[in-house]
């Protein structure tokens, strides 16, 4: 596809000045692998809430690992957490939309992964935290990224009974195709989605992060217009897909890319640094107001 700027054109002008909210996704598009936002990054987050706007955070990660991220940068409740199972305040924990895997799904999932024939390792998100049968690698890599604690079980059947929010498969990437295929045939009603390379995240029926961001929307008072997404992976295309001004990184994958209207830098080279630059500076530039916005109020840190 055609290399396209950072910088929005004149095709998005007409949002420029009605932009109500920036949602952004976490992992790929605020922060690398070292899970830091850049101190630029950080000081933009302050200078769009001191603009009357509001950002919000996207992710799979659950309470205990966003909050981690939340800490380092200045937000507005609620954050959209396990790909859209849940829209959560952080600051105080209060819980504004839900959703659980169906008992009759979660116990099929526990069939399909404790037979053996999927190479697989599941990572189960549960209300009681996160559940593992091992913690070597890759699942090592995972906890040490979110910094989440987890319970070893024996196997999948100490998950039986436990309300699951989402179920995490892990796998070789050449494998996720097959795996996906797989989970068709045995759970079709539940969402399957891919969130990094060899992740395929299974949630509840007709959940993903695009119906997230309309109910988050709905809670805030926003139209989806006047909203811009950030992602970089497929999970994060249905938000894409509703938002006003859909926007991906660099490194994003393809199809993501093809949505965006315009290509951000890689973190931590300031991707939400670039988006706030962007309206910050053509507001200064322009005569007149901007509507369709609620206000926005801070969480985390300052």
């Amino acid at each position: 596809m055609p290399e396209r700027s950072a910088t929005v054109d004149a095709d998005k002008g007409r949002l420029q000045h009605d932009l109500a909210a920036v949602v952004i996704d976490i992992d790929g598009t605020l922060v690398d692998t070292s899970t830091e936002v850049s101190v630029d990054d950080r000081a933009a987050a302050g200078e769009l809430l001191a603009s009357d706007r509001a950002l919000h955070l996207a992710t799979g990660r659950n309470e205990t690992s966003a909050a981690r991220i939340a800490a380092q940068l200045p937000t507005t409740p609620p954050a959209i957490l396990y790909n859209g199972a849940r829209l959560v305040d952080l600051s105080t924990g209060e819980v504004h939309w839900e959703a659980r895997l169906p008992a009759d799904e979660h116990e099929a999932l526990i069939r399909l992964l404790s037979s053996g024939d999927l190479p697989a390792e599941p990572v189960v998100y549960s209300d009681d935290g996160v559940l593992v049968r091992r913690r070597e690698s890759p699942v090592r890599e995972l906890l040490e990224r979110d910094g989440t604690p987890a319970e070893l079980i024996p196997d999948l059947s100490a998950t039986s009974g436990r309300p699951a929010i989402k179920w995490l498969l892990i796998t070789d990437p050449s494998e996720v195709s097959t795996l996906e295929a797989r989970l068709s045939e045995a759970v079709p009603r539940l969402t399957t989605t891919r969130s990094e390379p060899g992740y395929v995240e299974v949630l509840p029926p007709d959940v993903d992060k695009g119906a997230a961001l309309l109910r988050l929307c709905e809670l805030q008072g926003y139209e989806p217009a006047h909203v811009a997404v950030a992602g970089d992976n497929p999970n994060d295309g249905p938000m894409l897909e509703h938002a006003g001004l859909p926007l991906a990184v660099q490194s994003a994958d393809e199809r993501l890319r093809d949505l965006a209207l315009a290509v951000l830098p890689d973190p931590p080279n300031g991707s939400l640094r670039t988006i706030v630059t962007w309206i910050l500076d053509d507001e200064r530039g322009a005569s007149g107001g901007r509507g369709g916005r609620a206000s926005a109020h801070e969480q985390g840190a300052s």
